[in-house]
């Protein structure tokens, strides 16, 4: 009986300890403002990436001349000029999957989750991708294909159909990656049967939460004290064994 009560208390230590360990803090981001929040996972990137197809052409990044990322009222759109529209009119400065397939990157400085994703604008129809990295190092965009991205590193969170503007969009996962990809709907990451070249967006604001942990050998002082008390009453619960034992 009393080393069942002092593993008792062992693993209600571990598991408050895992609890503070794994607190954590809530944030939002309008892409091109300062992030909100506490704890904020800084420094933070917006790249945005285009290829002509899937499997031949190498993804061509911002400031290459190939695509041009640029943010309008309602969010970042991408103009591939190349295939694409060489004036950049609407709808064609949106990030979409006309003639070119285009993504925006976000890299964070630590592991996120993101909870939602929001557009500000849409044209036609708006079914998007999102994918996370949870390769090992850095993702090498540049050097690969869209349709080499799920070998080399990166992970499917979803397809979500017909997004809507203004709205926050719930990505449904507990991924947690530094390295996050936002697309037009991409079939080759998995065939939803959707139609493809009619989705265009904007893409406005993510929000997520970032793992806080206490410092090593550190718990934070409400999880000191909640430990304090488990302990003291086991010790309590074993005194009361022994005098009923006596």
């Amino acid at each position: 009986m009393k080393s069942r009560m002092c593993r008792g208390v062992v693993v209600a230590g571990l598991v408050l300890t895992s609890m503070v360990a794994n607190a954590a803090t809530e944030w939002s981001w309008v892409l091109n403002s300062a992030p909100t929040g506490t704890d904020l996972p800084l420094p933070v990137s917006v790249m945005g990436y285009s290829a002509a197809n899937n499997t031949t052409n190498l993804i061509a990044t911002s400031g290459t001349g190939l695509p041009d990322m640029t943010w309008y009222s309602g969010g970042y759109g991408i103009c591939s000029t190349s295939p694409g529209d060489p004036t950049c009119s609407s709808p064609n400065h949106a990030l979409d999957n006309n003639a070119a397939y285009e993504s925006i990157a976000l890299g964070f400085g630590k592991a996120v989750t993101l909870d939602t994703m929001k557009i500000g604008w849409s044209s036609t129809d708006s079914d998007m991708s999102v994918l996370a990295y949870t390769g090992s190092g850095a993702p090498a965009l540049a050097s690969s294909t869209y349709g080499g991205l799920l070998s080399s590193g990166w992970s499917l969170v979803g397809q979500y159909a017909n997004v809507v503007a203004g709205a926050n969009t719930s990505l449904n996962t507990t991924i947690s990656s530094s390295y996050w990809l936002i697309a037009a709907y991409n079939s080759v990451f998995q065939n939803e049967g959707w139609t493809t070249g009619n989705d265009y967006v904007k893409l406005y604001a993510v929000a997520g939460n970032t793992a806080n942990p206490p410092p090593p050998g550190q718990v934070s002082e409400p999880a000191a004290l909640l430990l304090m008390g488990t302990a003291l009453f086991g010790i309590a619960g074993l005194r009361r064994r022994r005098q009923s034992e006596n």
